[in-house]
């Protein structure tokens, strides 16, 4: 038997190569199409490893139910044709099972009815086998030396395309990954300034275009400075987190809630249309914190409506902020207003 392609094997995988394709299960369905072409007499499918739950999951297969392989299918692992064969680290064929010592005493041969088969590990750069592309026949002598070629050929295509797509999957998390660290309060976990202006600009197209008004509020921790100098910065930053965890516990989930720098905080309660609306929603926040550190913080409201500006309905709120903490500080008993 000849282990050159055959001319047709050559001009199937030359079309193969020249192709690009959207996702590895897009090449998988090509080339599945193209064995079926091929190896017309048998069954053909692309396996996957699964090492943890140590079974073989048939991703797709075409070429009909003559062996009882089909999408969806699964065998113990270590008990299957693929596994066998990818443990030898090579493309193998067998056109006697029956009387293959490496194939004959699995369940699968006779529950299967296999005659012939042929198997190529699918595998990465690293030498990693992750799956298998296979062909099972219940022929004897179904297969010729340049089949098992034209699949060995196939699978190093197939294999560099899954590759791809995990590569690029990992730079989309990675670019994702790095999107989120760029607008995110590392501290509190809640959107940094940036992301939350971000919001807040988003939210006032919204109203511009006719949607419901919104509330934007900003919250202040008092004396953080004092806190931070009595007990040290862990506290301070203990604080902090405990704040902005009830500032979310009590948003919805259209809201936005982020950390302004420091010790302030913004929120934007979407469909809220007046200060009295967003009363709840700084009631649940102080009853969250206790005794400790709801009297400690201090709120100030504005109105995003149509026509008005988020910036300076953002610059009412903080104004509203400060001048409720310099009134608590004047019933306290401090008379020199405070811009800290």
């Amino acid at each position: 038997m000849s282990s050159h392609l055959t001319p047709g094997h050559i001009t199937a995988t030359a079309q193969l190569s020249g192709r690009s394709f959207a996702s590895f299960a897009e090449a998988t369905t090509a080339v599945l199409e193209l064995l079926e072409d091929q190896l017309p007499a048998s069954v053909v499918w692309v396996g996957h490893f699964d090492c943890e739950e140590r079974v073989l999951r048939v991703v797709d297969a075409r070429g009909g139910t003559a062996v009882g392989v089909e999408a969806g299918f699964q065998a113990p692992l270590d008990s299957s044709f693929c596994h066998v064969m990818a443990s030898g680290r090579g493309a193998q064929m067998s056109n006697d099972v029956p009387r293959d010592g490496a194939y004959r005493d699995l369940d699968a041969a006779s529950a299967l009815s296999v005659g012939s088969f042929l198997g190529v590990p699918l595998e990465l750069n690293s030498g990693e086998a992750v799956g298998t592309l296979c062909a099972m026949s219940t022929d004897l002598d179904a297969f010729e030396a340049s089949d098992l070629q034209l699949l060995t050929v196939i699978a190093r295509i197939l294999a560099y395309e899954l590759e791809r797509e995990q590569r690029e999957r990992e730079q989309r998390v990675l670019a994702d990954e790095l999107r989120r660290l760029a607008t995110t309060d590392p501290l509190t976990g809640l959107a940094n300034r940036r992301r939350f202006l971000d919001a807040l600009q988003l939210e006032a197209g919204r109203v511009a275009r006719g949607g419901p008004g919104a509330c934007v509020l900003v919250a202040d921790l008092d004396d953080l400075k004092t806190l931070n100098d009595r007990h040290g910065h862990a506290a301070g930053d203990e604080a902090l987190r405990r704040v902005s965890a009830a500032l979310t516990a009590a948003a919805r989930e259209v809201d936005v809630v982020g950390r302004l720098g420091g010790d302030e905080f913004g929120v934007v309660l979407v469909s809220c249309t007046t200060a009295a609306d967003s009363l709840c929603f700084q009631e649940r926040v102080v009853l969250d914190l206790g005794d400790d550190l709801g009297s400690a913080v201090s709120f100030g409201v504005g109105v995003l409506a149509e026509g008005r500006e988020p910036d300076g309905v953002l610059a009412a709120a903080d104004a509203a902020m400060y001048a409720s903490k310099n009134e608590r500080r004047r019933r306290l008993g401090n008379l020199q207003p405070s811009r800290g």
